[in-house]
């Protein structure tokens, strides 16, 4: 992404050089390798009104290889553009009933690239023992979401790629997570139990009421903070990570794991860019990697 980020302006930036600096960066200041690594798995902005998008797998596998084999898992949000005109939101693009996804013809043909794509680099972290948790098309309830799908629209949706991914590919590796963003909370499109193992807020206990963190257990899954961001308010790079874990001991204790925000557009988001970062995740209720070494030692 370019660094400098202007919202809603389509741009032909060079790939990010070098996509685990982030995550060096932690380790270096403390000392500890994150249990969790995430990305987005396209090059969402770079194919803007095209049907060009690409999944980001040879940039991004070995990385995540390389975390697992140090005893991590991997988390990959996906931003699909629209498979009808190339775009990201703004109005409606696809029919309520998914028809128009699903059923022969090029919006179908568009889609299933990108489907087909993905599953060929999730077959290859499968391959070299990757658990993935897998975020994709989160965030139905915001506006700039590229399709008016109904609930059931939705799900057909999801389940579709559930079947494509397991039945197809025989991609056994996955683990799938539905998340939303808290501001807009109502109108939250669930995409059903039998094919959703993780449901999360893209916020943290700290921005939100406890109430929605209750309305997420109503599912019956595990719950996480999807994609943490800093508090309102709070001026990048004094914020104090230590309130992350705080936040969920006192507000929502049954959340399972965080994911901390990076973006070129928020470049303080990130835990090395604050404060008590070591402290964070040298906490009593933080597991890092190696998962299951740590977890044996607690």
């Amino acid at each position: 992404y370019d660094p400098n980020f202007q919202e809603g302006v389509p741009r032909q930036p060079p790939p990010y050089p070098d996509v685990d600096d982030r995550i060096r960066m932690i380790h270096e200041q403390t000392g500890y390798w994150v249990g969790i690594v995430g990305a987005e798995y396209s090059d969402w902005w770079k194919a803007y009104r095209t049907q060009n998008q690409r999944i980001l797998s040879a940039e991004l596998n070995p990385h995540l290889i390389a975390h697992s084999h140090r005893g991590g898992i991997v988390e990959l949000h996906w931003h699909p553009l629209s498979p009808k005109d190339g775009t990201y939101g703004v109005k409606e693009v696809l029919r309520h009933d998914a028809d128009e996804l699903l059923k022969s013809g090029p919006i179908h043909d568009n889609w299933m690239r990108l489907l087909n794509d993905a599953a060929a680099g999730l077959r290859e972290l499968r391959d070299n023992d990757v658990v993935v948790l897998w975020r994709p098309m989160h965030g139905n309830n915001l506006s700039w979401w590229w399709s008016t799908l109904g609930r059931e629209g939705y799900r057909r949706v999801w389940a579709h790629m559930v079947d494509y991914f397991s039945n197809t590919w025989g991609l056994d590796n996955i683990l799938y997570v539905q998340s939303w963003y808290a501001a807009e909370g109502g109108g939250w499109k669930y995409a059903g139990g039998d094919i959703v193992d993780i449901v999360g807020m893209d916020d943290i206990p700290t921005n939100t009421p406890p109430g929605l963190w209750d309305s997420l257990r109503a599912y019956g899954k595990p719950i996480a903070v999807s994609e943490g961001w800093l508090p309102e308010k709070t001026t990048p790079g004094s914020f104090d990570s230590r309130t992350i874990i705080e936040g969920i001991r006192r507000s929502a204790p049954r959340i399972t794991f965080f994911v901390q925000f990076d973006h070129p557009q928020y470049p303080k988001n990130q835990l090395a860019a604050n404060l008590f970062a070591r402290e964070l995740l040298s906490d009593p209720w933080i597991i890092n990697a190696p998962i299951f070494d740590s977890l044996q030692r607690k």
